[in-house]
């Protein structure tokens, strides 16, 4: 098995790393983001925002990790990602309804966002997200609140010269972090990087992939949880 680099935050990547530890499986982390408050957050507005929703769409568990509603009554909660829920769960929120897919789509189809005529809707999300996610509710005749919660800040990856000489499988899940990780290549390192087996979570990172010139196509997991993560190198290396 190549070495595994994950490149989760810090602080979440200790559950993933573990496991490949008990298979005995070579790990390096590689964080390439950092997860933060976002410091123009006005707390006390923004519970009142979601106090008074219909309905509330959680992008993240980063989401909640350092906006604390639980003492309030809250409308339904939507999570877009199984990591997502779990958190949630463990945090002893109440009324999830997660959507049958983790995905902007799967969200649209979900049964509380189909008579949403007027009805407002509170996403919590991160600083300066690029999702189309409120306009297509707005689109359906909702009225959307945006929260954001917490902000992603790229950070320098640090690559060893001796990682250069590996073959590994890197596992990205997310879009940005993929992106932070690319434009800090040099040249040899980024003759290195396409020769790699990657691991992305969305279609949209996939492309980036093919655009970007990844010689080996890359391993889609069904979403960005660990267990996701595990089926999809386990699936594709019992092939081999």
């Amino acid at each position: 098995m190549p070495t595994l680099i994950v490149t989760r935050p810090e602080g979440q990547q200790h559950a993933l790393m573990s496991y490949f530890s008990k298979k005995n499986w070579r790990t390096r982390h590689y964080p390439c983001l950092m997860i933060q408050e976002n410091p123009d957050l006005d707390h006390d507005q923004a519970k009142q925002q979601l106090k008074n929703a219909d309905l509330a769409i959680i992008t993240s568990a980063n989401a909640l990790k350092f906006f604390h509603p639980i003492d309030l009554d809250l409308p339904p909660l939507l999570p877009m990602g199984p990591g997502t829920e779990a958190y949630l769960k463990k945090q002893n929120y109440q009324s999830l309804t997660p959507p049958k897919h983790y995905t902007t789509e799967g969200v649209l189809a979900h049964a509380n966002c189909q008579s949403i005529d007027n009805q407002t809707i509170a996403i919590l999300t991160r600083k300066d997200s690029q999702s189309k996610l409120p306009d297509l509710l707005q689109q359906k005749g909702a009225k959307t609140t945006t929260l954001e919660t917490y902000q992603s800040k790229k950070r320098p990856i640090n690559l060893q010269e001796s990682d250069l000489r590996d073959h590994t499988t890197i596992i990205f899940t997310s879009l940005m972090g993929l992106e932070s990780w690319v434009e800090q290549l040099n040249q040899a390192q980024a003759l290195w990087f396409k020769q790699q087996q990657i691991i992305v979570v969305t279609q949209k990172m996939l492309a980036f992939c093919q655009t970007w010139g990844i010689i080996k196509e890359p391993w889609l997991a069904e979403n960005a949880s660990d267990e996701a993560i595990i089926q999809c190198i386990e699936l594709h290396t019992t092939q081999v």
